[in-house]
């Protein structure tokens, strides 16, 4: 069920903030390194706003229903769950070649990924604003500003089990697992009773802005372990909003754009997946069945798999991520696939096919975010 809450801002009123955003941009010009800091990220837009896609009406218990007593006394009450929230901006200038593109962020990230990198340049969604794309940036089903069902997990804290919340409930990256396993670089375990705070040795040859590792950190949010077919049902209805477009998912995300092709391929024109979960093929994985491989290769959709740095030549001890290397070895397989049938697939491995040295998992906020997406932006153009 869709929930139709939506926030629109005029053409005027988006001329006078442009202005006072291109003042404060030049006054932001002198940060020092490590703060944030922003350049050339004025974009001229028809309109922006927000809603809501997926989700499903529920009756709520009272131990779960809002207010304490003395404000509002519980009641048995409805309200949507699992639904999707979308941010979406339209440029005032739109290419003949261009499409909507929805971003959809990976696992324990939000949008807010593709607006600002960590240490606060423009990210991919400004600049592909300001080459004239549509775009729509999707916070998965439970997490962030899409909410969480939160019922089952307070009748658990409710009910004083233990554990107080059940397997299936929160999680989110630490530093400690993600440092690592995205690639950014090594680490040295502290202690947390006494608190000993971890060392964070960042690649000498990485790109991420290390001076920014704590707004990294912070980006990392709880995600809930629900209903992961509500996350690819909100990019299914997402795309009948948009009409066709591009789908660009970054690690879960690139898994979930896969699946939401599978339910919605003539809504897609091309695919675009960063270092993705698992690619169709995946026969571990049960979203990728050889039926529904079939069937994706069957709907001729265009797809770019981009992999960055340390997947090959070293050890996790050495900050280098070879579990990566069976997944891409998957991708490969299935963009050949593709291949072999006239459809425009390719996987680019950018140390080793365009000579881009130290990216991570995370490329779209490093210190060459910007030559990634016109890499990007140039496949689509000629897709």
């Amino acid at each position: 069920m869709a929930t139709a809450l939506q926030t629109t801002t005029s053409a005027a009123d988006i001329r006078i903030r442009n202005t006072v955003v291109a003042l404060a941009l030049s006054l932001c010009a002198g940060a020092q390194a490590g703060e944030p800091r922003h350049r050339d990220g004025a974009v001229r837009l028809s309109d922006m706003g927000t809603f809501y896609v997926g989700g499903r009406e529920v009756a709520s218990p009272a131990p779960a229903s809002a207010g304490p007593a003395f404000i509002l006394p519980p009641v048995m009450g409805s309200t949507v769950v699992d639904q999707s929230f979308v941010e979406y901006f339209i440029p005032a200038k739109r290419p003949a070649h261009t499409a909507p593109i929805v971003m959809v962020p990976g696992g324990s990230l939000l949008g807010s990924q593709f607006q600002t990198t960590p240490d606060g340049r423009p990210g991919w969604n400004t600049r592909f604003l300001q080459w004239g794309y549509p775009t729509y940036l999707l916070e998965p089903a439970n997490r962030g500003r899409s909410g969480f069902y939160m019922d089952d997990l307070n009748a658990r804290l409710l009910a004083a089990q233990a554990p107080p919340v059940p397997a299936t409930g929160l999680w989110h990256f630490v530093g400690e697992v993600g440092w690592p396993q995205f690639g950014l670089g090594t680490i040295v375990m502290g202690q947390l009773d006494p608190f000993v705070p971890t060392t964070f040795n960042a690649h000498p040859t990485g790109r991420f802005p290390a001076a920014a590792r704590k707004q990294l950190f912070a980006s990392f949010v709880p995600n809930r372990f629900g209903n992961p077919q509500a996350e690819v049902n909100g990019i299914v209805e997402l795309l009948q909003r948009t009409g066709p477009a591009v789908l660009l998912g970054h690690s879960l995300g690139g898994q979930q754009v896969f699946q939401a092709a599978l339910l919605a391929p003539d809504r897609v024109k091309a695919i675009v997946v960063i270092e993705p979960v698992a690619c169709p093929g995946e026969t571990a994985n049960p979203p990728f069945t050889a039926a529904n491989t079939a069937a994706l290769v069957a709907a001729r959709i265009p797809v770019l798999v981009v992999y960055g740095d340390f997947i090959s030549g070293g050890s996790p001890q050495q900050g280098y991520r070879p579990f990566q290397d069976a997944r891409r070895t998957v991708c490969r397989s299935f963009t050949t696939l593709l291949a072999a049938k006239g459809i425009r697939a390719e996987v680019i491995s950018l140390p080793e096919d365009k000579g881009i040295q130290g990216n991570s998992h995370l490329m779209m906020m490093e210190d060459n975010s910007d030559e990634i997406a016109a890499l990007i932006e140039s496949w689509l153009r000629r897709r």
